[in-house]
C-alpha cells in the first residue's frame, strides 16, 4: 500500500476492508499497481474517481476492456449486480493513468461496495 501511497496522489477512503494490493508489469514494461476493496460507505468508495474528476455510469453491464485491465473477479459481477460507474484519467503531474470502477449492490437491497483500480505510470 505504501508504494501505492508514493505512485499516485490519490487518497485511499477509510473504512476499506478485505484489501487485495498487487503490482506488476504490463505488456510495456510500465509498473501496474492493482488494488480493490471493499467498503460499506458509498461515498467514501466513489470518492477515489471525485479525486480523479469524473465518475462516469457504464450502463448495466461493463466493458471486457474493463474487466480484464482492472482484474475483476467474475463472482464479484454476480455478488454486486448494481449499476457500475468508474473513472479513469491522468492524475498528478498527468505522469499517472488511475482507472477505478465501483461495482454496488443491487439497487433493491443494501450491502457494501467493491471497488477495483489500477494505476500505471504514462510512458513520457
Amino acid at each position: 500500500m505504501e508504494g501505492f501511497a508514493e505512485f499516485s496522489d490519490l487518497s485511499l477512503p477509510e473504512g476499506m476492508r478485505e484489501v487485495s494490493v498487487d503490482s506488476g508489469f504490463d505488456d510495456y514494461g510500465r509498473v501496474v499497481y492493482w488494488i480493490s476493496f471493499v467498503i460499506d460507505d458509498h461515498e467514501a468508495a466513489e470518492s477515489v474517481c471525485e479525486q480523479v474528476g469524473n465518475f462516469l455510469s457504464y450502463g448495466d453491464v461493463l466493458a471486457e476492456r474493463e474487466r480484464e485491465r482492472l482484474r475483476i473477479d467474475p463472482a464479484d459481477l454476480e455478488r454486486y449486480p448494481g449499476p457500475p460507474r468508474g473513472c479513469e484519467a491522468l492524475v498528478g503531474d498527468f505522469s499517472t493513468e488511475v482507472m477505478a470502477v465501483v461495482l454496488y449492490p443491487d439497487p433493491s437491497e443494501e450491502g457494501p461496495a467493491k471497488v477495483y483500480m489500477s494505476e500505471y505510470e504514462v510512458s513520457r
